[in-house]
């Protein structure tokens, strides 16, 4: 009588999707080792980053990263291990206020090291090297390129938003610093207002627009020089934090005496200094402004 022969039994297939979940664990760790995620909080800050004498911010908003400004050239490499310290490998927008080299000098460092994808800058002419060095870098890294207005917005994804006050379209600004792009930056209620190099024409011509420069902190123009920071414009504006972005021991006297005695009687008594370093500011969420 014959046997039946049994079929050997198919060994279900266990080492193939073993290897794909090991693969797949490896993949993660290699991206994350060399593309490792940002570490922002859901927390709106803004870096005053000490450039010496020189001004540059940097503004998170819930994984987004704005940069006003950059400083002078020999800070290029400083600013990007700052960027990249706080989790940055995109910038939802860089703003250059206008073509000073304390301003802008090490912006094409930042372009270089980082994809940009807005670049605003002030419809200023200017021919220095620094400055046409900037615009071919722009141009080459394909960044597109706006010259703000007042009134124009630049949102972000958070609710968070600039909005741009100075300077208009067509100013005739004699000085190069009134060319500087003002912008009030507000988040969950809180309103921070960016001066650039705007001297006090500038801020006369703001009151008289009648533009909403109420603000809860306010950063100086021009490095808290005496051309700066009038009394009417800081009385008007409610502030009660003001921010000087100025080097250690520099050669202008920034901050000019007069400008302190200025903000005493606007009554703004919280004034910092980069002058100790970078100065960091966690804006409060909505419930606690509301409280």
């Amino acid at each position: 009588m014959a046997h039946k022969m049994r079929r050997p039994r198919r060994r279900r297939a266990f080492l193939p999707f073993a290897a794909v979940f090991v693969l797949l664990v490896l993949a993660g760790s290699f991206l994350l080792h060399y593309f490792p995620a940002p570490i922002f909080s859901a927390d709106t800050t803004i870096h005053f980053i000490d450039v010496g004498q020189g001004d540059c911010t940097l503004f998170l908003s819930e994984g987004q990263a704005v940069l006003i400004d950059a400083g002078p050239a020999e800070m290029g490499e400083r600013v990007v291990s700052y960027l990249a310290s706080q989790g940055v490998t995109r910038l939802r927008a860089v703003i250059a206020t206008h073509p000073h080299a304390d301003h802008i000098g090490s912006m094409s460092t930042i372009l270089a090291a980082f994809p940009v994808d807005t670049f605003y800058t002030t419809g200023a002419v200017h021919t220095t090297r620094t400055y046409e060095n900037l615009l071919h870098m722009v141009e080459a890294q394909g960044v597109s390129v706006l010259v703000p207005t007042p009134g124009e917005r630049l949102e972000l994804d958070s609710g968070a938003f600039f909005h741009f006050l100075s300077p208009p379209q067509n100013a005739s600004y004699d000085n190069l610093n009134n060319t500087s792009i003002v912008c009030m930056f507000e988040a969950n209620g809180t309103r921070v207002l960016m001066m650039g190099d705007a001297e006090v024409p500038v801020e006369q011509d703001l009151l008289d627009s009648g533009a909403d420069i109420r603000c809860h902190i306010i950063r100086l123009g021009h490095h808290g020089s005496a051309t700066s920071s009038g009394l009417d414009f800081l009385k008007a504006t409610y502030a009660h934090t003001a921010i000087i972005s100025c080097g250690a021991d520099n050669d202008y006297g920034h901050p000019h005496q007069q400008t302190l005695v200025n903000l005493n009687a606007a009554v703004i008594r919280d004034v910092r200094s980069t002058e100790k370093g970078t100065i960091v500011i966690t804006l409060p969420k909505a419930k606690e402004n509301a409280a």
